[in-house]
C-alpha cells in the first residue's frame, strides 16, 4: 500500500477529531494550567492571602492533572473517549462555579485538585491518544495542531479571565467561565468518536510506511517513557512558575 493510498483510505472526520479535541484542551487545560493567574491579586484583596498562598491552589490543580493524566489515560484504554471526555467537561465546569462559592483556601485547594484531576485529567491524555490512533499518516501535524489548541488555551484563558473579573468580580468570573465550559465542552465532546478499525489494524498487519522506515530503539519502553516524563517535568517547573506569578508581577 503507498503512501497516497492510505491517505486517502483514512476518513476525512479525523480532521474534525483534531479541531475539537484541540478547542477542548485549550478551555480545559487553559483554565487549570494558567487560568488562575488572573486571580491573584482579586484573592489578595477578598482574603488576605499572600501569593504563596494562593500558589497553593494552582499547585493543588496541576497535580490534579499529572494524576488524573495517569489514571483516566489508562481508563481511556477501555471505555469510549466521547465519555470520558464529557465526565470532564462537567466536572470541570461544575467545579468552577463551586469556586465562586468558596469562602476558605482548602475548598479552593480541592475544588482546583477535582477540577485537574477529574476534570483536564479526563481531556488531555484521552483526547491526544485519541487523535494519534485516528491518524496513520500526518501523525506530526494532527498532535501539533491539538498541542496547539492547549498551549492558545494557556494565553487565551488568563486574557478573558481577566476581562471577566473586570466586569463582573472573581466569584462572577468564575461562575462564567464555568457555565461557559459546561455549553462549550458537552457539545463538543458528543462529537468525539471513536477511529474506524481497519483491516490492517485488526489483523495486527499494518503496512503504513512509518512502519518500513522503523528501526530498533536500543531502550525499553517503560526507560523511554521516564525519561521524556522527567524531561517535561524539568521544563514545565521551570515555566510555570514565572507564568503563574507574571501577571501579579506586572499588575504591581
Amino acid at each position: 500500500m503507498t503512501a497516497n493510498n492510505v491517505t486517502e483510505a483514512e476518513p476525512p472526520y479525523r480532521w474534525v477529531i483534531v479541531g475539537i479535541s484541540a478547542i477542548m484542551l485549550a478551555l480545559g487545560v487553559g483554565l487549570i494550567s494558567n487560568g488562575l493567574s488572573v486571580f491573584f491579586k482579586p484573592l489578595n484583596i477578598e482574603f488576605g492571602w499572600d501569593r504563596s498562598t494562593v500558589s497553593l491552589i494552582y499547585f493543588a490543580g496541576v497535580m490534579g492533572l499529572a494524576l488524573g493524566g495517569i489514571v483516566m489515560g489508562s481508563i481511556a484504554d477501555r471505555v469510549a473517549t466521547r465519555w470520558i471526555s464529557l465526565f470532564g467537561g462537567i466536572v470541570l465546569g461544575l467545579c468552577l462555579i463551586a469556586a465562586a462559592r468558596a469562602s476558605e483556601l482548602w475548598q479552593l485547594n480541592l475544588l482546583f485538585f477535582v477540577a485537574g484531576f477529574l476534570g483536564a485529567g479526563s481531556l488531555f491524555a484521552p483526547l491526544v491518544a485519541n487523535v494519534g490512533n485516528w491518524f496513520r499518516t500526518q501523525v506530526g501535524l494532527a498532535l501539533g495542531i491539538v498541542s496547539a489548541g492547549q498551549a492558545l488555551g494557556q494565553g487565551g484563558v488568563p486574557y478573558g479571565a481577566a476581562l471577566l473579573i473586570g466586569a463582573v468580580g472573581w466569584r462572577g468570573a468564575f461562575t462564567t467561565m464555568g457555565v461557559i465550559t459546561l455549553v462549550a465542552l458537552i457539545p463538543l465532546a458528543l462529537l468525539i468518536r471513536q477511529p474506524p478499525k481497519t483491516a490492517a489494524s485488526e489483523t495486527g498487519a499494518g503496512d503504513g510506511p512509518a512502519e518500513d522506515d522503523a528501526s530498533p530503539v536500543p531502550l525499553s519502553t517503560n526507560v523511554v517513557v521516564a525519561w521524556l516524563s522527567m524531561a517535561v517535568v524539568l521544563c514545565c517547573a521551570t515555566m510555570a512558575m514565572p507564568l503563574m506569578h507574571l501577571v501579579p508581577l506586572i499588575q504591581d
